[in-house]
């Protein structure tokens, strides 16, 4: 019955744990364990529009099921199935996935997404200097690099020309060129604190130093405008010829007039541009954003408007180019674009950012007690270190100085305030993952419903459906007795033809008439890559749907049928069989499938003997009249 497998499969799948502590009245007892109406009416609302799609739509029937299932749960915990090894492998093994997915999702909060999202709706210009300083750097060279930098921003609040106090002051190599200037960015274009700091601050003013990796900065920002998006366009690029300066410019602008005469830009930049890449791949260059492609071939690219439009011939230091506008993407909509932000922001230079902000969270309904920054020094100051030292509690568990040695050992490029940070972060992260099952009860009945489900998985393949494979001599016994099940219908050997144009239609009739091969045909017919027919050889039971409803079933070749406006068929047919019983070998996999439905029967007939079941009528009839009220 498809009622009973649809429902069989979505039970299992769903489980059948009651949420929250309301449980309802009770249902029915099982060995006088009480069953609650809750846990039923979790599962009928699940799988509430595949009764409804149903054949069957009967409530009793449904309730009978919820039974059964009940009854299976309680034989897979009698067995012991949850002592097996490998139930216990794979229940663990989803239990790791589901926590990690769990705190993966819970980890960025909503308005971290929302406010980057903000930020990639505008593009900032900043200018900067550099003070290099490595992570690690000691005390004095970390004070030194401060008092540099501060040195350069009191010269610019002075009236300096920020252009110049960079040139003097900053490391960055790119300053010889750019006087500081990154021109415009957006979101994810920079390291988080550098970007955080250039949205934070007002156009015409200079930052405060921070830092980063690369050491101490300032900036100042010269400009916010709204965001252009992305673009792609195809390129043409002649490279300049050493000792020669006219070349380039000579060739491009042939290039340019044949395309003004209508010559095709994909055919021309395969043919002659001098970027390799971009030339195999029709001129196409990879969509791009402000900020990712040298200054001046940018505001060529962003100038164009619309899609086909070309930029005259443009020089740079390389050579001469040509863009045109292929295709243009606006910033994507806040719930389009929310799962990339979100997984930009699961990686890179921000998980540490995104950790901090998640375990801050958590902490608000902890105990934690950290020991200080200069205790630490302290500790690792020593000549013996006390690994048993505790540095960090968190509710009633405790970590040591030992731990955080372990966990430290790769952060050596790290100050050890910020190796300590990432310490507490990890292991309170670590502290609300190994409670999240106790403390959170949809992840507790999330786990609750996979162990149920796997139980019932591992029931129904040792006992169901291993038994019907292996038992031969059980299965054959089955066939037997019920042979009268398995016969073959009238059946014919077929070559179905099928074509798109009555008039190949009938040259494939013909061909089938003069006893040509299918091969023969396709050969005559089919015009190298153009598919005219389609040839299908097959045993028929009959009636067929692969036959037309029209169809006359008599061995030989038939007329064409039309079966719509572009599809004919002819049928080939070769012989007709009668009726007739089936062999085992022929009907094997029905058979066995209809074995194992057989053995559950048994098998939950028997369940229902040894169980004493008793149903709360009162509740039973009441359920069924809302039930069928709202259906």
């Amino acid at each position: 019955m498809k009622f009973r497998y649809i429902l069989i499969g979505l039970i299992c799948f769903f489980g059948a744990r009651a949420l929250g502590q309301q449980k309802g009245d009770i249902l029915l007892w099982i060995d006088d364990k009480p069953i609650y109406t809750q846990e039923f009416y979790k599962v009928y609302n699940k799988n509430k529009e595949a009764v409804i799609a149903s054949e069957d739509q009967d409530i009793d029937q449904y309730l009978n099921l919820f039974l059964e299932f009940k009854l299976k749960l309680i034989s897979a915990y009698e067995s012991n199935l949850d002592q097996n090894e490998n139930f216990k492998n794979d229940y663990n093994k989803y239990r790791e996935q589901l926590l990690d997915s769990y705190i993966k999702d819970e980890e960025i909060d909503e308005n971290l997404i929302k406010s980057t999202y903000d930020r990639m709706l505008f593009e900032v210009n900043a200018s900067h200097i550099l003070i290099k300083c490595e992570p690690s750097a000691s005390p004095a060279d970390t004070l030194k690099a401060y008092q540099k930098i501060m040195e350069a921003r009191e010269r610019i609040l002075l009236g300096d020309p920020f252009e110049l106090v960079a040139k003097e002051f900053s490391e960055d190599p790119s300053v010889v060129q750019n006087g500081g200037n990154l021109s415009y960015f957006s979101a994810f274009d920079m390291v988080y604190p550098f970007e955080d700091k250039a949205y934070e601050t007002a156009i015409g003013e200079v930052s405060m130093p921070f830092r980063t990796n690369f050491g101490y900065h300032i900036l100042q920002v010269n400009d916010k405008r709204p965001a252009k998006g992305e673009i792609e366009v195809g390129h043409i690029f002649i490279k300049n010829k050493e000792g020669d300066t006219i070349y380039a410019q000579n060739q491009i602008q042939e290039i340019f007039q044949k395309i003004e005469q209508g010559e095709d830009f994909s055919f021309l930049a395969k043919k002659y541009s001098d970027d390799e890449v971009s030339a195999s791949n029709e001129g196409k260059l990879p969509r791009f954003g402000t900020g990712r492609m040298i200054k001046g071939m940018e505001d060529e690219a962003f100038s164009l408007e619309n899609i086909g439009d070309v930029t005259e011939p443009f020089q740079t230091s390389y050579g001469w180019h040509i863009f045109k506008l292929l295709q243009k993407y606006p910033i994507p909509t806040y719930p389009e674009a929310r799962n990339g932000i979100v997984m930009q922001l699961q990686r890179g230079n921000r998980t540490e950012i995104v950790k901090k902000e998640f375990a801050e969270r958590i902490a608000k309904n902890l105990v934690v007690k950290s020991v200080t920054d200069r205790e630490i020094l302290n500790l690792s100051k020593g000549n013996i270190i006390n690994r048993d030292e505790i540095v960090l509690t968190i509710e009633n568990e405790t970590h040591t100085f030992g731990d955080f040695i372990d966990f430290s050992k790769d952060l050596k490029n790290l100050p050890l305030h910020d190796q300590f940070n990432q310490f507490g972060n990890e292991m309170i992260i670590q502290y609300y993952r190994d409670h999240l099952e106790a403390n959170n009860e949809e992840v507790a009945n999330t786990l609750q419903e996979y162990k149920d489900g796997l139980l019932l998985f591992e029931l129904l393949e040792n006992k169901i459906w291993k038994a019907a494979e292996l038992d031969s001599i059980a299965l054959q016994s089955y066939f037997n007795k019920n042979a009268e099940n398995y016969f073959w219908k009238q059946t014919a050997h077929c070559i179905i033809a099928n074509c798109n144009e009555k008039f190949y239609a009938e040259q494939v009739r013909k061909l089938l008439q003069e006893k040509m091969s299918m091969e023969e045909i396709k050969e005559e017919v089919n015009e190298g890559a153009t598919i005219h027919v389609l040839f299908n050889e097959s045993l028929i039971e009959i009636p067929s749907t692969k036959l037309p409803d029209a169809f006359d079933l008599k061995v030989g070749v038939s007329e064409v049928y039309e079966e719509d406006k572009n599809h004919y068929t002819v049928i080939d047919v070769l012989e007709i069989k009668p009726p007739r019983q089936k062999k085992l070998e022929e009907c094997r996999g029905q058979v066995v499938n209809d074995f194992q439905n057989n053995l559950e029967r048994e098998w939950i007939a028997s369940l229902k003997e040894t169980h004493e079941i008793k149903w709360n009528k009162k509740v039973v009839k009441q359920m069924k009249k809302t039930l069928e009220m709202n259906q």
